[in-house]
């Protein structure tokens, strides 16, 4: 991923219902794309963006080192033509290489087309659980 992709990234994610600002996708691109830690990959079919997705390494003290997907989006359009498992193999050998334990994600509920992607790809649901937030 370029800073270039973030017109086409901004509508992706609204396609996954995160509607932001060009400018703002733009501008966190940037700050992500500093850290060694983090993996920003888009797909592209034709010269046009069609997914993209978004890791990074998660060390905490419960489990090992992994890769978490913070994002993973697809093109409507591009949906069910590989796109979305090329990714994730991405994300797979980035973890591989940095000796990570594993790759790991959240998905929400609603979402049991992309659970239903994810368990073709091997990955097994371990835990529902609530998420909170409070504003700062």
């Amino acid at each position: 991923m370029t800073a270039a992709d973030a017109d086409a990234v901004a509508d992706l994610l609204g396609q996954l219902g995160y509607p932001l600002a060009v400018a703002e996708v733009r501008e966190r691109f940037l700050h992500l794309a500093q850290g060694d830690d983090q993996l920003l990959l888009v797909a592209k079919a034709g010269g046009r963006v069609t997914g993209f997705l978004h890791a990074f390494a998660m060390a905490s003290l419960h489990a090992p080192p992994r890769a978490y997907v913070q994002s993973l989006t697809v093109d409507e359009a591009a949906r069910g033509s590989g796109v979305g498992a090329a990714l994730m193999e991405a994300a797979e050998t980035w973890a591989r290489a940095r000796g990570l334990a594993a790759c790991t994600l959240h998905s929400q509920l609603h979402r049991e087309g992309a659970h239903r992607f994810y368990a073709r790809l091997g990955y097994v649901e371990k835990k529902r659980s609530a998420y909170f937030v409070k504003a700062l």
